[in-house]
């Protein structure tokens, strides 16, 4: 790798310890019992990390668990990935599942699938197909949710705040009959800049423009500019101030 520290190369069942290192590349089971701080961590197949990762890339194909906060410049996972503490990365893409008891942060992310977070989850854009959970609060600059299911959080804020419901495609019955038509997004207090919902449950939203959507269930509306309702929402008040 140039940087003097060696590689790690983990085949079928195996346990290291913690450590510095250039690229670490495990195949199959393997568990890393220390804090592990790398250029790059690729998974294919199951990794537990017993305390910290701080990597330049972390790949997961799999399934992968760390019990303390994981961060550094990349992360892509298609699997699930469930961390006992914060993420920080850059760039995330998320094809499958994130879970974290900490917050989640970076610059960009793309989630296919679904991010949960016991905290908050702050970006500047983030996409998401699929589901989002927050505890706390969903803050990003721009924020998109094609909602494919239940997703919900405190409270949401950014510039550009876009919500819709993804339609099921005439071959996938099974969404027609299920998840699709649950496909709701929660929060008690929305606020952006301009903000378009729809199947969104909403105490207040709050935004210079605001289009409201069909399924939408609104207490109130404050908007600065303009407000527009679409007939199939439910709206108690909408006020310009």
């Amino acid at each position: 790798m140039g940087n003097g520290f060696k590689d790690l190369k983990i085949n079928g069942i195996g346990q290291v310890a913690g450590g510095v290192y250039g690229s670490i590349v495990a195949d199959g089971l393997a568990t890393i019992n220390g804090d592990v701080v790398c250029d790059s961590l690729t998974s294919n197949g199951t990794l537990k990390v017993k305390k910290s990762v701080e990597a330049g890339k972390l790949r997961m194909n799999g399934t992968g668990s760390a019990s303390e906060s994981i961060r550094g410049g990349e992360l892509r996972i298609d699997g699930m990935l469930k961390v006992d503490g914060h993420v920080r990365f850059v760039e995330m893409d998320i094809n499958g599942m994130l879970t974290a008891s900490g917050g989640i942060a970076g610059e960009h992310a793309k989630v296919d699938g679904g991010m949960k977070t016991s905290e908050n989850a702050e970006f500047e854009s983030l996409k998401v197909h699929g589901q989002i959970h927050a505890g706390g609060m969903i803050n990003a600059g721009e924020l998109e949710i094609l909602l494919e299911g239940n997703s919900q959080a405190r409270e949401i804020g950014g510039e550009r705040i876009v919500v819709k419901r993804k339609l099921a495609s005439p071959r996938r019955l099974l969404s027609l009959l299920s998840s699709s038509l649950a496909a709701r997004l929660t929060a008690e207090s929305i606020e952006g800049d301009i903000v378009e919902l729809e199947e969104t449950r909403a105490t207040i939203v709050r935004g210079n423009i605001v289009k409201v959507g069909p399924g939408c269930e609104i207490e109130r509306i404050e908007y600065r500019q303009h407000c527009e309702i679409d007939p199939r929402a439910s709206v108690r008040s909408a006020e310009q101030v």
